[in-house]
């Protein structure tokens, strides 16, 4: 853990017994509140790789806090994650090598915010921040994204013949299945081998 015990993580909670609830069904009574926690929770990203295929080699760490109290039909969540990869190399990507980067996370009255992350991949160095609102409670639920997106020489495009590399200062705005990205991205440093 991340006191420095040999403990994975911490979870404890309490979940009352309604069966019919968790079936979708009608309950004779009304819906109880229950509580799950998951405190302290030091995780190898090692350990995530067998079941990510795109992830061919991953060094580093996710540390996690959570909580989900609430009914099982109005669950409210709050926590915080913080992601650092030491090293990472993807199958198949323009920005395939990620190293010394690191997203830290907070979740509260179901929105998302990430802190300023630093991202460096292949050669280039990113920041993001910004949030994302998770209330939509419609059956096809559309997170509202409001991220900005800022780097220098970042790898966009990578063949055996060429590779693209650009400066982004970018937003993306709205729900996720009509986003809007907005701003600059300025053509740097590129190089073409014939």
């Amino acid at each position: 853990g991340k006191d420095g015990t040999s403990n994975l993580m911490t979870i404890f909670g309490n979940l009352p017994l309604q069966p019919k609830t968790w079936l979708g069904l009608p309950e004779s009574e009304p819906e109880k509140e229950f509580l799950f926690e998951i405190k302290d929770a030091g995780i190898a990203l090692t350990r995530i790789q067998p079941f990510v295929p795109i992830v061919k080699d991953i060094q580093g760490s996710l540390d996690l806090d959570m909580k989900v109290i609430g009914t099982l039909s109005n669950p409210q969540f709050s926590g915080d994650a913080d992601l650092k990869v030491k090293k990472m190399r993807l199958d198949d990507s323009p920005g395939s090598e990620f190293h010394d980067s690191r997203i830290t996370l907070k979740l509260a009255n179901d929105i998302i915010t990430i802190n300023e992350s630093p991202i460096i991949a292949s050669g280039g160095k990113a920041t993001v921040r910004g949030s994302i609102n998770l209330t939509s409670k419609d059956a096809d639920f559309d997170p509202v994204l409001d991220l900005k997106v800022e780097g220098k020489y970042i790898l966009l495009y990578r063949t055996k013949d060429f590779n693209f590399r650009g400066h982004p200062n970018l937003t993306i705005t709205g729900p996720y299945s009509k986003a809007k990205i907005a701003g600059t991205l300025k053509i740097a440093d590129s190089l073409i081998y014939k």
